[in-house]
């Protein structure tokens, strides 16, 4: 899908829930250069949550991007070609360049908000989380949990989201040298889901899926 004719000019959005969301899924796949906003996903399992970022993007910033397609690497990449917006991100508190060697946080606007806070980890997790069924096995019996795993390369991140988990209560592990924070306590996902939320129907589908699979003893 190819969008034309987009303005030189942007919209610079207020601080809002939705512009918290956008940078959160920035954070987790995007990318940003002097002159674009990208964000690159899987082609074959995230088309719907690429068309809602650039839904997203175009409803916050006036900005029509391009999707394109790479079936031959599994990838979507969302690109919002805009200097403007580009340099509107980073007054945000994203960065131009690698965000990892940069070690990129939660901006404060956004930290010191529940809402956005919470918002900002909903479109992290729709790009860099995953929805999973943990088994085990007890006295030769299997046991399935559902699991909720958010992996980052930058542990500044990850310590401003296990700041935010435990601030709202969840109970959660985290392994900085793995780089994941892991909730396997069937109450505290669901609970994720019902108060963060997800925009991406991968996570929702699969979370159905693993609970039918749960109550069905499998």
């Amino acid at each position: 899908m190819q969008w034309q004719n987009q303005p030189r000019k942007i919209i610079e959005p207020v601080e809002s829930i939705a512009l918290a969301e956008f940078i959160g899924i920035l954070a987790g796949d995007g990318h940003l250069s002097t002159y674009q906003v990208t964000m690159s996903t899987n082609s074959e399992t995230d088309v719907q949550h690429a068309q809602y970022v650039a839904g997203l993007g175009a409803r916050l910033f006036g900005v029509l991007p391009s999707i394109t397609r790479r079936s031959e690497r599994k990838v979507m990449v969302v690109v919002f070609s805009s200097k403007a917006m580009a340099s509107f991100l980073v007054t945000k508190g994203l960065l131009i360049g690698n965000k990892v060697t940069q070690r990129l946080r939660m901006p404060k606007w956004i930290a010191d908000n529940s809402a956005y806070s919470a918002a900002f980890l909903r479109g992290l997790f729709d790009t860099d989380g995953s929805v999973f069924l943990d088994k085990h096995r007890i006295k030769h019996r299997m046991y399935a949990h559902l699991g909720w795993q958010f992996t980052s390369a930058i542990p500044e991140l990850l310590l401003d989201i296990s700041s935010f988990l435990q601030e709202r209560g969840f109970r959660f592990s985290s392994s900085p040298l793995r780089r994941n924070i892991h909730i396997r306590r069937r109450a505290d996902v669901e609970r994720y889901f019902q108060e963060i939320g997800s925009h991406n129907d991968k996570h929702l589908s699969r979370l159905a899926a693993f609970k039918e699979q749960i109550r069905r003893g499998g």
